[in-house]
């Protein structure tokens, strides 16, 4: 086994999330049965040893905790040792792991995205995604008639139109898709 610094664990702790985080996307639903949190993981560890490292470099618990850190990314580690080596220059910039949108759940009132009496809310921070929109606890489907249990959504205005103007205390959650 090879004997990594602490700067180069941080590093490939850097690669290894964001292949943690590309696998679980690519596998789906589930991700695949991989740690859906990993990514997460790695980037919050990684980053309080990175600010520890950057402000004591000789902190004695950095070597211990990187090792941990190491451990993390095991999955992923050869591969991102492979990257590392593959050189050509440049520098690795941090991944976010949580790139998808938050889902919003919220019971109608007058301050909710979709106010009592709504039908119609922007949600930027949706664009570009499709959605799932579920009503009283029952997932919608997306339709063009006017049935007040249907939505429209539209992902390059990131409008949402749902057919029934929402009631007060009426539980909406959307997700991104």
């Amino acid at each position: 086994m090879a004997v990594y610094s602490i700067q180069q664990i941080i590093n490939i702790a850097k690669i290894s999330q964001y292949i943690a985080v590309s696998e679980v996307l690519k596998n789906g639903l589930w991700g695949g049965g991989e740690d859906l949190k990993l990514g997460r993981k790695l980037y919050v560890i990684r980053k309080s040893i990175e600010d520890d490292y950057i402000s004591n470099p000789s902190d004695p618990t950095l070597y211990t905790t990187s090792a941990y850190l190491y451990a993390l990314c095991a999955p992923y580690s050869q591969k991102a040792i492979e990257i590392l080596n593959a050189g050509g220059g440049g520098s690795i910039s941090p991944i976010t792991p949580s790139q998808r949108p938050l889902p919003l759940y919220f019971n109608v009132s007058d301050t909710t995205p979709i106010p009592t009496g709504g039908n119609t809310v922007t949600l930027t921070q949706f664009k570009g995604w499709n959605i799932v929109f579920s009503r009283g606890g029952i997932t919608q489907t997306q339709v063009v008639d006017h049935n007040n249990q249907y939505f429209l959504w539209n992902p390059i205005t990131a409008v949402l139109f749902i057919y029934g103007n929402a009631t007060e205390g009426e539980g909406m959650t959307i997700t991104p898709a």
